[in-house]
């Protein structure tokens, strides 16, 4: 059963996954257990297993939380990996090269109006 308070818009959808994959690219890539990475979000461990396997909703504040943990931009985090490079954030061709072969196991949802997509 999936539980959410947010209205489940095609939009509001595609970021949600959007976020999920990019949490589970950055903890695969980073080593990080989500034992940590529920503490730094200031959540059960079992909360964070729901978000990951997207049983509940990621919140704006949990999208602050994990912007700041992995060192990213909320942007960053709400933004496909590889479309990280068109940002003005944090992220640089060398981010991109490390997490390529993660992104490349994944597909993400097309985003409409994307810069650099057609």
């Amino acid at each position: 059963m999936r539980v959410s308070t947010e209205a489940s818009s095609p939009s509001a959808n595609q970021l949600q996954e959007i976020v999920t994959k990019n949490v589970r690219v950055l903890i695969a890539a980073q080593n990080v257990n989500q034992e940590d990475l529920s503490t730094a979000l200031g959540i059960a461990q079992s909360g964070l297993s729901r978000k990951v396997n997207r049983r509940t909703d990621w919140s704006a504040s949990d999208i602050a939380n994990l912007a700041n943990f992995f060192h990213l931009s909320f942007a960053e985090i709400v933004t496909p990996l590889p479309l990280f490079s068109l940002s003005s954030g944090t992220a640089s061709k060398s981010l991109i090269a490390h997490y390529q072969p993660f992104v490349n196991m994944l597909h993400y949802p097309r985003c409409e109006g994307a810069a650099g997509q057609n």
